[in-house]
């Protein structure tokens, strides 16, 4: 094999160089104290290196948010003692105020103070927090939470809470919505009462709310009806919400109730249900429809001169339902006697309500015609039609057939529903503020609203600080929670951090010997080169 000059140094040279290279890298760790320096050094432990950086990212955006929340919370603690502590002064002002010995001018001077803690109150609930947020507007931070508007404080904000993130899993509201805490008082019970015999319910008053409130909850809406039979006699019902007559104080149904029509004499008649009394005024006159009927839908032309019922509440049970009559005039000119045929149809069943009779000519042309609504089982007549026919006798073999829709018309009704719509605290304690500044002495029934709306305060009142203790045992809770959400993150950000330092750190130890071995190495191939490069094929001539 030959050996020339030039390998010989080449080889040096090579050796050389590698073992400085080495001996750089291992000096480049121990200068930066990592395990590799570049991506190709160890790219499986880089990726896991930026992984974990990423997870300790997140552990530091948790405690940034656990440490936004508690200041969030103290100050939502913070505003809500200081509004409970206004309530029980709102509570001390209401209890002396409603001394009947106290004169007008005595009550006069209590409102002042009423009034200041109203906009006190006003100016809690609109607190902000650190970043210029309102602290009760929900997911509308930027929006105050209560305006003045018309008289009436009105809540601007909305019903979402702000949910903030404190760990991977884990969420936390930051404050309760002024919609939960201010604005779920009870407010004044009333029945809305709608439809065409809503006139006739002249009066009412619930006498037990409690009591009537769980009466409404069972029976649902109420309706009021009403009947004619010849007489002539008004016969009124009260039913649930499933047609079931409803039972009087005294536990008697109240359905079909004899009420003669008051046309003249002015008398009412007292309804009194559980917790609630229903004064009626039942005229047949006056506008107020008390018969069901028949009307036609489709034409212009008035077809029907009368109805005549033979059982009003038979007919209303039996035709209630049927939404599509269908009055049928045909012309039939094979049949020279009786060309015409008249009848009445239920346009959705095949089912014959009436018998089908045929007239001749001559009859139709008398003017009118009497029909009869049977049932098609039993052959019960319901009601009697008067049908003014003259204007149908253009009917040919061209045109053998009109037929008009009929619509059922249900006896007269009142929809009776029982509401209670929320207040917040702030309109509550205005109204208090209005009466407190209404002259009541020597007005007996003035007296009576007054005390009523004194008790309706403190039971008010009572509703709010409730609300407000159950939130503030529930901002207890959620600081509880933040500080077993930072433990937590705690203890997974040393988990990772050292997970982080067993990858990317350098061991010193293993580090300094692999120094010493490579600049060992380096210095023997120093040594080697020295000797190497002496040597002369001459000097063995």
């Amino acid at each position: 094999m030959r050996i020339s000059t030039t390998q010989l140094y080449t080889q040096a040279n090579r050796n050389m160089m590698e073992g400085q290279s080495k001996l750089a890298e291992i000096q480049n760790k121990i200068a930066s104290g990592k395990n590799f320096t570049s991506l190709a050094d160890d790219p499986v432990g880089a990726n896991q290196v930026v992984n974990l950086k990423r997870e300790l990212a997140q552990f530091d955006v948790f405690q940034n948010n656990i440490d936004a929340t508690r200041r969030r919370l103290d100050l939502g603690d913070t505003t809500l003692t200081d509004i409970n502590i206004a309530l029980d002064r709102a509570r001390e002002l209401s209890i002396q105020a409603a001394n009947n010995t106290l004169t007008d001018s005595d009550r006069l001077i209590i409102s002042y103070e009423f009034e200041q803690l109203v906009g006190y109150m006003a100016n809690l609930m609109n607190s902000r927090d650190a970043k210029g947020e309102y602290l009760f507007s929900g997911s509308k931070g930027t929006t105050q939470t209560y305006q003045l508007i018309d008289g009436r404080y009105e809540y601007q904000g909305d019903t979402n809470q702000r949910e903030i993130q404190v760990a991977s899993s884990a969420f936390i509201n930051g404050t309760d919505t002024g919609s939960y805490l201010f604005e779920a008082l009870k407010g004044d019970p009333s029945l809305e009462i709608t439809g065409d015999l809503a006139a006739a319910v002249t009066d009412y008053e619930i006498t037990d709310v409690a009591a009537f409130e769980k009466f409404a909850k069972t029976v649902g809406d109420l309706r009021l009806s009403v009947d004619k039979v010849p007489g002539p006699i008004v016969r009124y019902s009260l039913l649930d919400s499933a047609g079931v007559p409803v039972v009087d104080a005294n536990g008697n149904p109240i359905n079909a109730v004899d009420y003669t029509a008051q046309s003249i004499a002015d008398e009412n008649v007292t309804v009194e249900m559980n917790g609630a009394t229903l004064t009626l005024n039942l005229p047949v006159d006056g506008g107020i429809t008390a018969d069901p009927g028949i009307r036609v839908i489709s034409d212009q032309r008035e077809l029907i001169d009368s109805v005549n019922l033979v059982d009003t509440e038979v007919f209303s049970q039996e035709l209630g339902d049927i939404r599509d009559l269908r009055l049928s005039v045909s012309y039939d000119s094979a049949n020279a006697l009786t060309p015409y045929s008249v009848g009445i149809y239920s346009a959705s069943a095949p089912t014959v309500l009436i018998a089908t009779y045929d007239y001749s000519l001559a009859a139709i042309e008398a003017g009118s015609v009497n029909l009869d609504l049977r049932d098609g089982t039993n052959n019960n007549i319901y009601a009697s039609l008067d049908l003014d026919l003259t204007s149908a006798l253009d009917l040919t073999d061209e045109q053998p057939l009109i037929e008009h829709e009929l619509a059922y018309t249900p006896p007269s009704e009142a929809r009776i529903v029982y509401q209670r719509q929320d207040t917040n605290i702030l309109n509550a304690m205005l109204d208090t503020f209005d009466a407190l500044q209404t002259p009541v002495q020597g007005d007996p029934e003035a007296l009576k609203a007054y005390n009523s709306q004194m008790a309706r305060m403190l039971d008010q009142l009572t509703e709010a600080q409730d609300r407000i203790s159950e939130s503030q045992a529930n901002l207890g809770a959620r600081m509880n929670s933040l500080d077993n959400a930072e433990y937590s993150n705690t203890d997974f950000k040393l988990l990772t951090e050292s997970t982080l330092s067993s990858i990317q750190d350098l061991d010193y130890a293993s580090a300094s010997t692999e120094l010493a071995k490579r600049q060992l190495a380096l210095e023997a191939s120093f040594a080697s080169f020295a000797k190497i490069q002496g040597l002369s094929l001459f000097d063995y001539i």
